[in-house]
């Protein structure tokens, strides 16, 4: 994309929850850098991930969940951990909607989707105009076919090798 996303715009998590008619269920938002971007679609299709605009698929991907914080992602059948630049504290509606199934439905982004703002935990901003804005934009790019979506499982263990606070991942 630009030169001129932030270092934040360019490498973001985010997370929430959303209810459908038999439960409420854990979301993982990632949108990588430009840098980053093409290698992770290559990456998370090899891993059974789809394309947003058809049916989400079940992958054997994992989101590693430690002490009640995001430490990262790992795309199974590839050697790819994508995690953030440190472990992320989870709302305790997200760690709910993510124990009673031992699934979370992730989504990588393209780069330039969310700007700076984009909330860190949607679902609880203060700002419910924030947290419809979120929704309306993961909305428009799950419908214009750019956004990769898979669910993965859960995993309560430690984080995988090349997820720490030193190393970010991609």
């Amino acid at each position: 994309m630009t030169d001129e996303l932030s270092a934040t715009a360019q490498r973001t998590w985010s997370f929430s929850t959303i209810a459908t008619p038999r439960m409420r269920v854990a979301e993982v938002v990632h949108q990588p850098g430009p840098d980053a971007y093409s290698d992770l679609v290559r990456d998370a299709l090899a891993s059974g991930f789809a394309w947003g605009s058809g049916t989400m698929p079940v992958v054997t991907a994992a989101v590693h969940v430690v002490g009640g914080c995001f430490h990262a992602l790992t795309l199974t059948g590839t050697t790819t951990v994508v995690a953030p630049a440190e472990p992320v504290p989870l709302s305790s509606a997200w760690l709910k909607a993510a124990l009673d199934s031992l699934e979370a439905v992730v989504m990588v982004v393209p780069p330039g989707t969310f700007d700076e703002e984009m909330p860190e935990q949607a679902d609880r901003t203060d700002d419910p105009g924030a947290c419809a804005a979120h929704r309306t934009k993961l909305n428009a790019v799950r419908t214009g076919g750019h956004l990769l979506w898979a669910a993965a499982r859960i995993r309560l263990d430690q984080p995988p090798v090349g997820a720490s606070a030193a190393g970010p991942g991609v």
